[in-house]
């Protein structure tokens, strides 16, 4: 992660501090990565939220995190030819971390 991300997802936690629920947390982090003026790629600045939302999510809220992001990493490997084995998906409920984003995005 680059320092500019970090200072980004600084600017995250922030902004979801104090926020009770995971889905609330992630899009107030994710409003305030979207279109920063820091961090102009889009891909670094949903870097920056999702670190800062791990920072500041519950040891269960992280493992449906990271099942989420493993699901949407297996999904981007299997779409560009790597096999992929979908069966080793958790059973943790999964996050819809990319239709927060797109809903953050307009």
């Amino acid at each position: 992660m680059t320092n500019t991300v970090r200072i980004l997802a600084t600017e995250c936690i922030d902004a979801g501090e104090g926020i009770k629920t995971l889905e609330e947390r992630a899009k107030a982090c994710m409003k305030v990565a979207h279109n920063h003026w820091l961090v102009t790629n889009e891909a670094e600045q949903l870097k920056g939220a999702v670190a800062a939302i791990g920072f500041l999510s519950s040891e269960e809220e992280n493992e449906r995190i990271d099942a989420s992001l493993r699901l949407y990493t297996s999904v981007a490997a299997a779409m560009s030819g790597i096999p992929v084995d979908f069966s080793q998906i958790t059973e943790i409920k999964l996050l819809p971390i990319m239709k927060w984003w797109n809903e953050t995005k307009g």
